[in-house]
């Protein structure tokens, strides 16, 4: 009985998890920058928000 308990307990953990990761990608929207675009390199390697809002990208070769 001990047993049966932790698998149910087991399943409604992984259905709620999966539920969850469902939810943010399906609202999440996202923009990729390369190069091409102005970055100093393709490998980022920081993201930093700073107090005035704006967004820094760190790369291998520099900020953008």
């Amino acid at each position: 009985m001990r047993f049966l308990r932790l698998i149910i307990f087991c399943i409604i953990i992984v259905k709620a998890n999966n539920q969850s990761y469902s939810q943010i990608s399906a609202s999440s929207h996202y923009t990729s920058y390369s190069t091409s675009q102005g970055m100093c390199d393709n490998t980022v390697t920081k993201i930093h928000q700073d107090t005035q809002g704006f967004i820094w990208i760190g790369t291998e070769n520099g900020l953008s």
